[in-house]
């Protein structure tokens, strides 16, 4: 079992609460969960892309 650090407690309590508005935006509406849904897989997407293009940055400048 590993140690339950702050970074882990952090990534729980984030993942817990992503679940818990995707539920609650199920029982509102079809659509804002769609919405979320795509928000979600385009952030899921996107945010490694950033993080390529920010270490190659840091690559060149030094």
């Amino acid at each position: 079992m590993t140690k339950m650090t702050s970074k882990n407690r952090l990534v729980l309590i984030s993942v817990v609460v992503i679940i818990a508005v995707l539920g609650i935006a199920k029982l509102i509406s079809d659509r804002v969960f769609n919405v979320l849904i795509f928000l979600l897989v385009a952030f899921a997407v996107l945010y490694p892309v950033y993080l390529i293009f920010k270490s190659n940055h840091y690559l060149r400048r030094k």
